[in-house]
């Protein structure tokens, strides 16, 4: 399915695929045989899985020197997006601005 070039032989399988497949195997780079594969985790650069590499690949997205509960639970980009798929879009604006300990005391009562 590679050409002798290291690219996509599209015309061996472009006839077969919907156009969305095309478009999604396009959006991939070819699997190359120059880099060599490695045993070992890719979140870290010692290759080590560790509970903070995970962290700061999935909430370090953004740079913060320092992490916070609110940071956390309402103001991550990751964790902003998901709020508005749960929460009333009229009650949006005051789930994001409330004080921290307010917040926690409505989010977390009956």
């Amino acid at each position: 399915m590679i050409n002798l070039n290291g690219d996509w032989d599209w015309d061996r399988f472009q006839d077969f695929l919907p156009s969305t497949v095309l478009l999604a195997i396009g959006a991939v780079k070819p699997p190359s045989n120059s880099i060599s594969d490695v045993i070992g985790w890719g979140g870290d650069d010692r290759l080590q899985f560790s509970i903070k590499a995970v962290y700061l690949m999935r909430a370090g997205i953004e740079e913060r020197a320092e992490e916070d509960l609110s940071h956390l639970f309402r103001d991550c980009v990751e964790t902003r997006m998901s709020w508005p798929l749960v929460i009333k879009l009229e009650k949006l604006h005051e789930f994001h601005t409330l004080e921290l300990r307010t917040w926690l005391h409505v989010n977390l009562s009956n």
